[in-house]
């Protein structure tokens, strides 16, 4: 018998994503490194890459290469740049 795939995401890959999300806010933008997550969550980085990818199917995050490094990003979310990026120049008199 075929085995069929879960139409439902775990919790756990629920928390990281809402984590994913939080840390992106609180950092302008930045997305947090796969080790940092694993930190986090107390596990190790290829439990959260499963579930990254996991979320990639659900169409939650996206990967996409630079240069050798693999990132993500979540699907649909922007986020405002901090105040006066780009740096904007300081009027002299």
């Amino acid at each position: 018998m075929a085995r069929t795939r879960a139409k439902v995401l775990p919790s756990r890959a629920i928390k990281i994503l809402n984590h994913v999300i939080d840390y992106c806010l609180r950092h302008h933008g930045r997305y947090p490194t796969l080790r940092y997550l694993a930190t986090a969550f107390n596990t190790s980085t290829s439990v959260i890459n499963y579930h990254m990818v996991r979320l990639e199917r659900f169409g939650y995050v996206g990967f996409y290469r630079r240069g050798k490094r693999k990132r993500f990003y979540v699907t649909g979310l922007t986020v405002d740049p901090p105040p006066g990026y780009p740096y904007e120049e300081k009027d002299e008199k």
